[in-house]
């Protein structure tokens, strides 16, 4: 084995032993003892058992670690005992074999640990390396040229290089803070013990071997050596344990599995994620990772006085016997210290003045070893008391190793790189400073290893003093402390309470990034062929519903010519980010919302938004357009909100954490903090207090920036605070899952089909190997896939039931352990599948009985059911019993929600059923009580079924006097009064249906997408011009004078800016200067239209916003859609050529004006913010310009009063 405290250059301690790991066959799960100390609900076991697992844990169950030893080829006692004379070496000839082997392992430690920790188990590699290791020491015995051996010790050296710091690292993953010294002691002592082995084994060689078969007795030394190892490797195949998330060892069971990493987690220790380039670069040129590499190196070179021990024996004249024996007293001393100090570590975690007290010993050692001239006693208490040197060793990794709990890579690392950089520092000390031809006196070598104590005992004092690894709690870490699932610094646990009411520092911003790349290696899915899918390895970038265009009309617009429609062009999520310092970005469960949150963690941390990124698909077209992302220079810090005191203590804590960011060492003059805070429907609406708070914290600072995460369903219609954009994310495109399939090498129609559109279905497809049809059926598929035994599947089931009824019965929680391996079923989208299975052989009651108690969040799971049932006869009943189950209360919640999930499996055949239906979704839009997204749905199944409300419905506008006009908007003033004639308008916006009538009757062209699509019939028509508007009227005129509907001296048109503005506000004035007069009031509300705020950025049915009809009974005047007006603008799409006030004859109202003279659009549109949306604000575009937010509406006037 190789570490430098115990290698050096010429000695049976510089080629130590090479321990092999053994776990118990049978190991017995016993928390009494294991957890002592650290979990404070453990039990008391006897009182002999206590006292047996404290002195040595092989007594109780864990992954235990026996070592075979099997000296790594010791030279030191073969020199000693005939190999000099044998090869007649000379000079520095025995210190260049110490080199050799040194040089092999400083080339394989790094690169090895590297394989061990993303590529191949260890398991496989150490034992591997180990039959090697053993035929090169074998090789050794029959050697007679030394160089020769020089090659041989390379190689030896080589092979060796994975086993210290893999047997480290494996230790470390099982073991937690107050365990893990004294296990490293075990371990390390066994270096100790084989020595002992090796001293007492060439005693015995060299007397009953030596010349037998005409090899000297050191010649069988090596070979012994050899030949005992390569059993020991073999075990080592079948015996390693690797790591608790990846083991395989044939001992443990699943509970055993699962205890052993439950309880790891615990300890803050995370699970081992493969390294990238990116993750190497990161510790590498860090700090921290040196820091420990310095005390490592110099307690390695203070220690070194040991190797000598036996020179000076030689010199003195002791028997070739005492020789190999007496210093395995040192070693006996070595051991008893070790264990010791370990214990004692473990229990008082007092870890620098341990190592301190030992350092200083050494010193002391090496003070009368360069006195030298002393009594023969007092060198050999020096030499014996440097042994104890070695039990610095496992109290300094194991310090180390707790405060990298949360950084599993550097934690692994750490040891591989100290041992890398203490051998090439201990490379020249034989050389340079002890000379062979010096020994056993020399002249400056333990003067400099003095030297070298005093920077040990100096560089853990920096260590101690810094406390870079520390485990206090700054303002960002005290946000994690209250608010469960933090991503980032799991190392923190939740019950950990703020112990300083003052401001603290931030313990190091940059330890986020560092966090953010073991995200990216964090399972994202897991495919149908097993393989882990890692987030950086399957992310796709997300779409929002905001497209390039619709980004152009929020602004001032000019028509670009010509007629035809530009190709869809969606905006990607991460610049919606970029673009907004307030973002509420929405989606359903399951829609990828947390996925993007921790990309865009991973992708700070990776640098990855430090340029712009490849082009990226935008439609289903297969468009692609580059990613800009060069000016998204933000560090992330993410927050999982679970309850409304979740929000609460993120608004208390945030001053905090804006100061820390505020006084950090800066990285660059524009880097942004972005807080995202995750989940937060789950803090209600009564959460929106604190959220106003904290985006009016963070208004103020151009540098900070809020993303806040949500579905749309809770919290569609709430208020945001001032300054908000909301956006929805986008399903997946089909070509996106193509290309990710083919990338992954899958069967390309895996999660092709419509249900994969959303992220969590799709990522259950691939797991399921299926396409994705339905949800339902893919479930199924991967339940079998996954779980081959009926009895696992209905416990998961069960598990998932019990879950979403918050009643926890399950001994083992099989939802949680399943999550580890499929993320997917976190997922609420796919927790519902499971209930939903778990009901299907439920009887009809059980299922009613499941809706009544909570019907909105029972909606998807009798979805679900109905969708199994297939159109049989229990689909049948239980659409029959849901509609009839609440007919005494049909205005009630629980019969709409019972229509909005009975429309989805109404046969428009049907006609008694869809007439029943039909009803219960008018109520639905005509009482407006139900979250939007429901209306939204009740609108589209009117549309298809037929909607029965007379759309084409006009409203009487009485003559009168009213004020126009406002004073927030220089294009808007000054307020004025009109008199206006009486006239009748359209109570809602021209949909679909009817101007599609016009369509195919007149043949005229439209370049609407939606403009026939059956659910989208009662919603209005856009995307036309002016002219085919009042083409509209012009056609109408005269149907509706054959068919009375209106008067022959009556035409129909579109409204003038005045009669538009009368109809939307009424007789309503300002209360005080700047207020903005929407046609319910003066007080903005999310939930009232369907502007920017409320985030649908698309046209609905008309209608859906009941309580915002104007004082007339117009409805969808503001937000929707831009309704066009008669009335002109200008040419300047800034400032009006016909200005306010209103003067008729000055020629606005020319219906023969020039194209190039833009026309007045009023209203705003689902795009258009609370500014705009009103009944005041003028918009206008060219009358050839048409989008798919411009519509219009019409009036009927009298010929005489136009």
């Amino acid at each position: 084995m190789a570490h430098p405290i115990e290698t050096h250059s010429h000695s049976d301690a510089e080629f130590a032993t090479k321990p092999s790991l053994d776990a118990k066959a049978n190991p017995v799960l016993d928390t009494e003892v294991i957890d002592h100390g650290v979990d404070p609900d453990a039990k008391s076991s006897s009182k002999w058992r206590r006292i047996a697992g404290f002195f040595w844990d092989s007594i109780d169950g864990d992954p235990k670690y026996r070592a075979y030893a099997t000296a790594d080829g010791p030279v030191g006692n073969a020199f000693v005992s005939g190999m000099q004379e044998d090869l007649d070496l000379y000079g520095n000839e025995r210190n260049w074999l110490g080199t050799w082997f040194s040089l092999g392992i400083m080339v394989g430690t790094i690169p090895a640990q590297m394989l061990q920790l993303s590529h191949i188990r260890p398991s496989i590699l150490i034992p591997t390396c180990e039959i090697c290791w053993s035929a090169l020491v074998i090789g050794m015995g029959f050697t007679h040229s030394i160089k020769v051996m020089y090659v041989l010790r390379f190689f030896i050296g080589l092979f060796e290089s994975c086993a210290f710091p893999g047997y480290i690292a494996m230790l470390g993953s099982w073991y937690g803070p107050n365990e893990l010294t004294k296990r490293l002691a075990i371990l390390l002592e066994v270096e100790s013990i084989a020595s002992m082995f090796s001293g007492y084994l060439q005693a015995g060689l060299y007397s009953s071997m030596n010349g037998r078969h005409g090899l000297a007795g050191w010649r069988w030394l090596f070979i012994m050596d050899g030949v005992i190892s390569v059993p020991v490797a073999i075990w080592g195949l079948f015996g390693l344990p690797d790591h608790p998330h990846n083991t395989r060892a044939f001992y443990w069971t699943k509970e055993h599995i699962k205890y052993g990493q439950e309880r790891i987690a615990k300890f803050g220790v995370k699970e081992q994620i493969k390294l990238n380039w990116a993750e190497i670069k990161r510790i590498y040129t860090g700090w921290k990772i040196w820091m420990f590499v310095i005390p490592y190196t110099m307690v390695a070179a203070c220690h070194t006085a040991t190797s000598y021990f036996n020179l000076w024996l030689k010199a003195e004249g002791y028997s070739v016997q005492k020789i190999n024996y007496l210093p395995t007293g040192g070693n006996a001393l070595a051991i008893v210290v070790t264990v010791a100090w370990g214990m004692i570590a473990d229990r008082t975690r007092q870890y620098y003045w341990l190592i301190a007290s030992l350092t200083l010993l050494m010193i002391v050692a090496n003070i009368l070893l360069s006195v030298w001239d002393i009594p023969k006693s007092a060198l050999m208490f020096a030499y014996y008391i440097s042994y104890a040197g070695s039990a610095c060793t496992p109290v300094l990794i194991s310090w180390t190793y707790g405060l990298n709990a949360a950084d599993t890579n550097t934690r692994q690392l750490l040891v591989a790189t100290a041992n890398l950089v203490s051998y090439a520092w201990v490379l020249w000390v034989p050389l340079v400073l002890f000379p062979t031809y010096d020994a056993p006196k020399y002249k400056y070598g333990y003067q400099i290893l003095i030297l070298f104590g005093g920077i040990a005992i100096l560089s853990i004092t920096v260590m101690s003093s810094i406390r870079f690894y520390n485990l206090r709690l700054d303002p960002v870490h005290a946000v994690i402390a209250t608010t469960r699932g933090f991503n980032f610094s799991q190392h923190i646990k939740s019950s950990t309470k703020i112990k300083k009411k003052e401001p603290q520092n931030m313990e190091d911003w940059s330890s986020l990034k560092r966090n953010g790349v073991e995200l990216g290696q964090k399972t994202l899915f897991t495919t149908v062929k097993d393989d882990r899918v890692s987030l950086s390895e399957g992310y796709i970038p997300l779409l929002v519903n905001l497209t390039v265009e619709d980004k152009a009309a929020k602004g001032l617009r000019k028509h670009k010519g010509g007629n035809t429609r530009e190709e869809t062009v969606y905006v990607s999520a991460f610049e919606a980010v970029r673009d907004n310092q307030f973002l509420l970005l929405t989606g359903k469960s399951g829609s990828g919302k947390t996925t993007f949150a921790e990309y865009l963690v991973f992708g700070h941390a990776t640098g990855i938004f430090q340029k712009d990124r490849d082009a990226i698909l935008r439609n289903e077209g297969g468009e692609r357009r580059k990613e800009i992302l060069s000016g998204l220079r933000t560090l992330p810090l993410l927050v999982t909100i679970i309850n409304t005191q979740d929000l609460a203590d993120v608004d208390g804590k945030l001053p905090e954490i804006l100061e820390s960011w505020d006084s950090r060492k800066k990285e660059s003059e524009d880097e942004e903090l972005l807080l995202i805070l995750d989940g937060i429907e789950s803090a209600g609406p009564e959460g929106m207090t604190h959220l106003a708070s904290i985006a009016s914290a963070i208004t103020p600072r151009p540098l900070v920036r809020l993303l806040v995460l949500g579905t749309d369903d809770d919290s569609q219609d709430w208020t945001l605070p001032s300054g908000f954009s909301k956006l929805e994310l986008l399903p997946l495109l089909a070509i996106q899952r193509h290309e990710l399939a083919r990338k992954l090498c899958l069967d390309t129609t895996f999660g092709s089909g419509n249900a994969a559109s959303r992220p969590a279905i799709f990522a259950l497809s691939l797991a399921a190997g299926r396409v994705g049809d339905t949800s339902e059926s893919t479930l199924d598929a991967w339940l079998d896939h996954g779980f081959s035994s009926p009895e696992t599947r209905q416990v998961l089931l069960q598990t998932a039931r019990e879950e979403w009824t918050d009643q926890r019965h399950s001994q083992l929680n099989l939802l949680a352990k399943t999550t580890q391996k499929w993320p997917f079923v976190s997922c609420a989208a796919v927790q519902v599948l499971l209930v939903a299975a778990q009901l299907q052989t439920a009887t009809l009651q059980e299922i009613l009985k499941v809706f009544d108690q909570d019907a909105k969040s029972a909606m998807p799971i009798v979805r679900s059911l109905l969708h199994r049932f297939a159109e049989g006869e229990k689909q049948e009943k239980l659409i029959h019993e849901l509609l009839n189950r609440h007919e005494s209360d049909l205005s009630g919640e629980k019969a709409q929600y019972a229509a909005l999930i009975a429309c989805g499996f109404t046969d428009p055949e049907n006609i008694p059923l869809v007439t029943q239906v039909v009803d219960l979704l008018l109520k639905v839009i005509m009482l407006g009580t139900l979250p939007v997204s429901h209306r939204v749905k009740a609108g589209r199944y009117l549309s298809l079924f037929g909607d029965p409300r007379d759309l084409l419905g006009l409203v009487e506008i009485p003559e009168g006097t009213s004020l126009f006009g406002s004073s927030n908007h220089p294009n808007s003033s000054p307020p004025h009064e009109l008199h206006l004639g009486s006239f009748k308008i359209g109570a809602f916006p021209v949909v679909n249906r009817d101007y599609g009538d016009f369509v195919q009757q007149t043949g005229r062209t439209w370049l609407s997408q939606d403009g026939y699509d059956p659910f989208l019939r009662n919603t209005p028509a856009t995307d036309l011009t002016w002219h085919d508007a009042r083409a509209y009227c012009q056609w109408l005129t005269p149907k509706w004078r054959e068919t009375s509907k209106i008067k022959p001296n009556e035409t129909v048109q579109l409204p003038s800016e005045p009669q538009w503005e009368r109809a939307s506000r009424g007789d309503q004035r300002e209360s005080q200067t700047g207020q903005n007069i929407y046609p319910w009031g003066t007080n903005f509300a999310t939930s009232l239209s369907n502007c920017e705020e409320l985030a649908l950025n698309n046209k609905c049915a008309v209608g859906l916003f009941p309580q915002s009809c104007s004082p007339f009974g117009c409805y969808d005047m503001t937000g929707q859609v831009w309704e066009w007006c008669t009335t002109l603008w200008g040419t300047d799409m800034a400032s009006p050529t016909f200005e306010y006030p209103w003067k008729s004859p000055d020629g606005r109202e020319d219906l023969e004006a020039d194209d190039a003279i833009r026309r007045v659009l009023r209203g705003g549109c689902f795009s258009s913010g609370q500014a705009k949306a009103t009944c005041t604000y003028r918009g206008s575009l060219e009358p050839t310009g048409f989008w798919r937010g411009n519509g219009f509406r019409i009036v009927v006037v009298s010929e005489y009063d136009r």
